[in-house]
């Protein structure tokens, strides 16, 4: 078994200018019970998207490496053949929760589903990532999840 997840980054979780920051000890905060919203940067090294540098700008990287909140599915996949029904159901599910939060908060979106393995330290080996236009990406092919 292994532990995979999917998280669709999410631009922020308060603006800087509201009456009442947002309080961060509310995080991981349920929205079902595989699914939270949570602050990421614990799983992220300096390092998780070196595999994936040719083929971005630095803008581009940059933006991957600022990811700081996301809508989190975690999975165990039990075999390749579960794995992959596993993986399409949970991009499919973040994707609609991002798409209700979308509508209910529009905001600016510079990076979007990063797919992988989390590892025994908490930290993401990044299986691939979808991305805005402006993330080209041309030789940027998932690893696979």
């Amino acid at each position: 078994m292994q532990n995979k997840i999917n998280l669709y980054a999410i631009y922020g979780v308060a603006h800087d200018w509201d009456d009442e920051p947002f309080d961060e000890s509310k995080l991981p905060a349920p929205i079902i019970p595989t699914v939270t919203i949570e602050n990421v940067t614990s799983m992220f090294r300096p390092d998780t998207f070196r595999v994936f540098e040719p083929g971005l700008s630095e803008d581009d990287l940059r933006s991957l490496k600022a990811v700081k909140y996301a809508i989190v599915h975690r999975l165990r996949t039990t075999g390749y053949h579960d794995a992959e029904t596993e993986k399409l159901e949970s991009g499919q599910l973040v994707y609609k929760i991002s798409a209700c939060l979308r509508l209910i908060r529009p905001m600016r979106q510079f990076a979007m589903r990063i797919h992988g393995a989390l590892k025994d330290d908490g930290t993401l080996d990044v299986g691939g990532f979808d991305h805005p236009v402006n993330l080209m990406g041309g030789a940027v092919h998932s690893k696979g999840f």
